[in-house]
C-alpha cells in the first residue's frame, strides 16, 4: 500500500470518521509562531489534532544549528498523539 500526504476533498470526507486515519493539521508562520494554533482554535476539520512545528515536530537546538532547529525530536511528542482525536 503506498500513501501520499495530501489527498483531495472527497476522499478526506469519506474517511473523516475513519479510526485509521488521523488529520494532523500543521499550519505555520516563521514570523508568527502562535499563527497555526490560534487558526486551529478558530476552526479545523473535524477530528484533527494540532501539532506544533516548533514544539512538536523539531528536534531542540543544540547550538550547532544557530537559531532554527532542525529534523525531528529524538521521542517525538507527536507519536504519543497519534490515538488522540479533537
Amino acid at each position: 500500500m503506498s500513501f501520499t500526504t495530501l489527498v483531495d476533498v472527497a476522499t478526506l470526507q469519506a474517511h473523516l470518521d475513519d479510526p485509521a486515519w488521523l488529520v494532523v493539521d500543521v499550519r505555520h508562520q516563521l514570523a508568527d509562531a502562535g499563527y497555526g494554533e490560534r487558526a486551529y482554535a478558530e476552526a479545523h476539520i473535524p477530528g484533527a489534532v494540532f501539532l506544533h512545528c516548533d514544539r512538536d515536530l523539531s528536534g531542540p537546538m543544540n547550538g550547532r544549528n544557530g537559531s532554527a532547529r532542525s529534523g525531528l525530536a529524538r521521542r517525538p511528542r507527536w507519536l504519543s498523539m497519534t490515538t488522540l482525536r479533537a
